[in-house]
């Protein structure tokens, strides 16, 4: 298929015009290293839309780089709106396209609202990016802040329009405070105050919604503190997976109590899948917390310990604590899937109901607890009979009248 679409590239590129799409607009896909030569054939003076992925740098060799460079460098920012370019695990090709990538972006004007470079940017097109008044979505790969002592005046406001945004693993650490950071250079009076007069969060402390950090296997509680600053986000999203040795997953019920009251708007919170070791200190009063404080919340992924998961269902349904009863009274939130993954779990067959009935309490719809794929096993059989038991209540509910 491949062989005979370049055949076809060819002839068409062998016609006597210089411009085969002169209104091309849109240009996006996964291309293929043999048909990287052809690929700034198709970049118009209209495109406002590039979009490709390749194969790893490793398949590209030096041909596929000076293809890809040549395309990029006749890309017209002027109307290119989004501009993405390869994938996180491009560790290689981060500094062969850095020159010509970094050149793109310091042409593009307002125009653009969409940037996943997918490689290492120039300080100076980093710059740039922060005063684009349009850009809605950011995705940072291997660039460290910048420094923008003297980069700006004070009344600039950086990342104005940005709403979604997502840091790499080896950049985390160093972005999330330099957006702290950021708060303090504008002030007007509101009742928020800092550094001795009255502040305001503007630009993307009011605008982002989505954020998604990489923290590799590192612990996630100081990630997590940064980013409860960003008061309107709806989704937030911490690494991944735990070392294969240990759990990294170093939260506990009350940074979770401090996330619900930080960011009540949340519909996805994800926190790194559970994993085997069955030591981290979230419980399942964790998980009530969540469901009560965030109702939107739609999608949750987070450890939660199942050591003495029985005893804290029991205690939940019948703790006697004022506040505990009034949210037992409240709305839950619409989780509809727990992904438990590699989380452990011990139960007797008589306690798989009082589990499914504690899940169904905190979770009302409910409808499942995936396990890891292929993953066996005392553990994946307990949490298959919870999901039965889970589907059978629900069906008992609704039979009643």
């Amino acid at each position: 298929m491949t062989e005979d679409l370049v055949c076809f590239l060819q002839v068409l590129f062998g016609l006597p015009t210089d411009d085969p799409f002169p209104n091309l607009r849109e240009l996006h896909g996964w291309i293929e290293p043999a048909l990287l030569r052809f690929l700034h054939r198709f970049v118009s003076p209209r495109l406002t839309l590039f979009s490709v992925h390749v194969d790893t740098d490793d398949r590209l060799g030096c041909p596929g780089y000076k293809s890809l460079t040549d395309a990029v460098s006749v890309i017209p920012g002027t109307s290119i709106r989004k501009f993405s370019l390869g994938e996180y695990q491009w560790e290689n090709a981060s500094t062969k396209f850095k020159h010509e990538v970094s050149a793109m972006i310091l042409r593009c004007g307002p125009t653009l609202n969409y940037l996943n470079a997918g490689v290492e940017l120039s300080e100076q097109a980093i710059l740039h990016v922060m005063q684009l008044p349009h850009l809605h979505t950011l995705k940072l790969t291997h660039e460290s802040p910048p420094d923008i002592t003297d980069a700006f005046s004070q009344d600039t406001i950086l990342l104005p329009s940005v709403r979604s945004l997502t840091l790499a693993t080896s950049t985390t650490n160093a972005w999330l405070p330099f957006l702290n950071d950021l708060r303090w250079r504008h002030s007007t009076p509101t009742a928020s105050w800092g550094h001795g007069q009255p502040q305001t969060q503007i630009g993307i402390y009011s605008s982002l919604e989505e954020l998604r950090c990489g923290c590799g296997e590192s612990p996630k509680r100081a990630i997590v503190k940064q980013a409860l600053a960003f008061k309107n986000l709806t989704t937030l999203e911490v690494g991944q997976f735990c070392p294969p040795d240990r759990c990294s997953f170093d939260l506990t019920d009350n940074d979770l109590t401090g996330i619900t009251k930080a960011l009540p708007r949340l519909q996805r919170l994800l926190l790194g899948h559970p994993c085997w070791s069955n030591t981290c200190q979230t419980t399942f009063k964790g998980l009530f917390t969540l469901s009560t404080n965030c109702v939107e919340l739609t999608e949750l992924i987070v450890h939660f310990n199942t050591t003495d998961i029985v005893e804290d269902v029991n205690a939940l349904l019948e703790e006697e604590v004022p506040n505990v009863q009034t949210l037992r009274k409240g709305p839950r939130c619409g989780v509809t899937s727990l992904p438990v993954f590699l989380t452990p779990l011990m139960v007797d067959k008589p306690d798989t109901d009082v589990l499914a009935k504690g899940l169904l309490f905190v979770f009302p719809r409910l409808g499942n607890t995936p396990v890891f794929p292929g993953a066996w096993g005392a553990s994946s059989c307990g949490w298959l009979r919870v999901g039965d038991a889970i589907s059978r209540l629900k069906e008992l509910h609704d039979m009643d009248p």
